[in-house]
């Protein structure tokens, strides 16, 4: 593997720490869809012993993000974009019961957090921090729904979607449609309207849904 890896320093235990590098480097794509994954040469580049990379892979398999070919061992997967729909599908209807959840739950200082997070994404131009500020909006909301399982369920969900896009497919020029559906989303939530909220978070979901088949439909035509 030509690249130098290194863990953050923090208090996470050392296989957790390894599994959140591993699945970054693949969820941003430098570890490219089809790369093959050893346990000695990721501990190598490490610097740390082949049990917290063999957990870890593990867990990316349970995760879908890698998978175990028959005389290739581990490698990252290639994601068709039918299975990006399907999440998109079952983000769909989970991102409304958060939506129903939070409603209920929410307080000022969470409504406060959502109008910081729209003040800087119309603020901001970067592809990748559009997307980051997105991913925050809706971690607030998963936050104040206080289910924790409903959020490991759309962490996976979210982490199918990220991978095949790898960011990059971003489109700036959505930002306008997102400010204006998180603003909805946002007055919903602080007027305690939870099926008000849960329908604009599906429909918001659904355009994400649209603008991903339009990807694919011009990647296709562009490839013909």
């Amino acid at each position: 593997m030509a690249r130098q890896l290194s863990l953050p320093i923090n208090r996470q235990p050392l296989s957790e720490q390894v599994y959140h590098q591993i699945k970054k480097l693949i969820l941003t794509g430098q570890l490219e869809q089809g790369t093959r994954l050893t346990e000695k040469t990721l501990a190598q580049d490490l610097g740390i012993s082949p049990t917290p990379v063999r957990e870890s892979l593990r867990r990316l398999y349970a995760d879908g993000l890698v998978e175990l070919q028959p005389y290739k061992g581990v490698i990252v997967r290639s994601v068709k974009p039918e299975e990006v729909l399907e999440a998109f599908a079952c983000r769909e209807a989970l991102e409304g019961l958060a939506g129903a959840s939070a409603a209920k739950a929410i307080d000022a200082e969470g409504i406060e957090r959502l109008r910081d997070i729209l003040a800087r994404t119309l603020q901001e131009e970067s592809r990748d921090a559009l997307v980051k500020l997105n991913e925050e909006f809706h971690q607030v909301i998963l936050e104040y729904a206080q289910n924790r399982r409903l959020t490991l369920l759309l962490d996976t969900l979210q982490d199918i979607i990220r991978f095949r896009r790898q960011l990059a497919a971003y489109n700036p020029e959505y930002k306008g449609s997102i400010y204006r559906q998180h603003s909805a989303i946002a007055d919903a939530l602080e007027e305690k309207d939870s099926a008000k909220a849960s329908l604009l978070l599906q429909e918001h979901i659904q355009d994400s849904a649209a603008s991903f088949a339009q990807e694919i439909h011009g990647n296709k035509k562009s490839s013909n």
